[in-house]
């Protein structure tokens, strides 16, 4: 695919690396380019990771990491910021630091599915709810931001939006029923349910590739509601044709 010339058509992918290609920065680059739209990016923290399991994790540098994102927003005209695994939240406060202005898709990636902690301070997180243009939790996600037990995707919505959160996609992939349903609330307080067929694959990089699809539709013009429609659209296709490349978890196939 070309690269795509417009400075208007960039975006920057803040994120971990998963050198098995299933999840992380490899994932959302790939997503971008399918999609259009140019991808930069920094490594939030390098990874031991397999199809099958996660094991360890080295983070970047802190003064590495903000000298990369200073040069990048010399370089580029930034769309939009797709930031999945943090590793540390002072990360999350640098890239606020040196975007203020811009639109940031976060998916909170706090655990990896074999446990491996992927966020230092989970908890802090919700202090910077109100400079998040979308946050995308699933349901375990949100119930660790909210500090809730509850399952209902309605009373997690609420309890998010009082945390401070704009625009909610609340997943619901790991609740059971013929659906795989997720709801979208807005900052103007409409709420969207987007059901799809529940497919009987497990591929990892689900919540990668679905926040990344949003921020390139998003960077293409497109409106919110759309954008998670089309994003949302296109997981779908993806876990359908996702293949088994390696011994354990589906890749995602687009």
């Amino acid at each position: 695919m070309a690269i795509v010339s417009s400075t208007r058509q960039v975006n920057l992918i803040v994120a971990g690396l998963d050198p098995s290609g299933g999840a992380g920065l490899i994932i959302d680059t790939r997503v971008h380019q399918h999609f259009g739209v140019f991808p930069v990016g920094v490594i939030t923290a390098n990874t031991v990771q397999t199809t099958c399991r996660s094991l360890s994790l080295t983070y970047t540098d802190e003064g590495f990491l903000k000298d990369q994102l200073l040069n990048l927003k010399e370089d580029f005209d930034i769309g939009t910021i797709k930031v999945g695994m943090l590793g540390k939240i002072r990360f999350l406060e640098i890239l606020l630091e040196l975007f203020p202005e811009k639109r940031i898709v976060l998916d909170p990636v706090i655990t990896s599915k074999g446990g491996l902690k992927l966020l230092d301070q989970p908890e802090v997180l919700n202090d910077f709810a109100e400079n998040l243009y979308l946050i995308t939790p699933n349901i375990e996600e949100a119930q660790l931001l909210t500090q809730s037990n509850t399952t209902y995707p309605l009373r997690l919505l609420e309890l998010l939006r009082k945390k401070g959160y704009r625009n909610i996609l609340l997943k619901g992939g790991h609740l059971e029923g013929k659906y795989s349903t997720d709801y979208l609330l807005t900052q103007e307080g409409k709420l969207i349910t987007l059901k799809g067929r529940r497919i009987n694959k497990s591929p990892r990089g689900t919540g990668c590739a679905l926040s990344s699809a949003i921020a390139a539709s998003l960077t293409l013009g497109n409106g919110l509601v759309e954008s998670v429609n089309r994003a949302k659209n296109f997981v779908q296709r993806a876990i359908e044709n996702a293949i088994k490349a390696g011994k354990c978890h589906e890749i995602l196939k687009f």
